[in-house]
């Protein structure tokens, strides 16, 4: 493959592999927006998401 069609494939498979852990999220754990204000809270909320979903 050629060097930019590498990097093409790459970047479509970390799209792929994100969107299946949100889709996850939003299905399993009834999870579909943050009910916070400030980028801080919302930061520790998405972290704690984060850890429950790689456990």
């Amino acid at each position: 493959m050629f060097p930019k069609m590498q990097e093409a494939v790459a970047s479509l498979n970390r799209l792929i592999q994100v969107e299946g852990a949100f889709g996850i999220l939003k299905n399993d754990c009834v999870f579909q927006r943050f009910l916070l204000r400030g980028k801080s809270k919302v930061k520790r909320k998405i972290l704690l998401l984060c850890m429950g979903f790689n456990l």
